[in-house]
């Protein structure tokens, strides 16, 4: 009768190692990609503002109604914690949590066409992951970039920019 260890390496394929079988028994997360229109701002065409917060919305539902998991947002710059959403809560300055407070009172509507022009505004500015962040319905809000990277990032860009504008 063949060993427990045998038995393990009896599953390998003929090129595989035992470093390869283990490399399958890690669980890896579920990563669902939302595609969604960004804001392009100086853009005014209201066709196309429009779906960008038709787009936003139908994001910001989808997280409310799928509340487990990490939210990483490609357009931002650093992470929301849930350390920054306590500090702004508590400023007395006004912050995008004071400000989504008083642009969403009751939470994000169920239907787009419950939403005021404001609110309309402030997702198609914002975002849905930062909007539900700032108004403590996501924990956090994972960058992209770091701040560092971002820098980098606009330093390569500066020549493209000058030139092309």
């Amino acid at each position: 009768m063949p060993s427990p260890q045998e038995q393990k390496q009896g599953t390998l394929a003929e090129n595989q190692t035992q470093e390869d079988l283990d490399l399958k028994e890690i669980v890896l997360p579920k990563v669902e990609y939302l595609p969604q229109v960004h804001n392009v701002p100086g853009v005014k065409d209201s066709a196309f503002l429009e779906q960008v917060q038709r787009s936003q919305h139908t994001i910001a539902r989808h997280l409310l109604d799928n509340p487990k998991g990490d939210v990483v947002a490609e357009g931002q710059i650093g992470n929301l914690t849930p350390e920054i959403y306590q500090e702004r809560k508590q400023s007395k300055e006004i912050t995008m949590v004071q400000a989504a407070e008083v642009t969403f009172p009751n939470g994000i509507p169920k239907d787009f066409s419950s939403l005021n022009p404001g609110q309309r505004n402030s997702l198609q500015e914002e975002g849905a992951a930062r909007t539900l962040f700032f108004l403590g319905e996501i924990d956090s809000v994972t960058g992209a970039f770091s701040e560092t990277e971002s820098t980098q990032i606009k330093e390569k860009l500066q020549p493209f920019m000058e030139k092309y504008g």
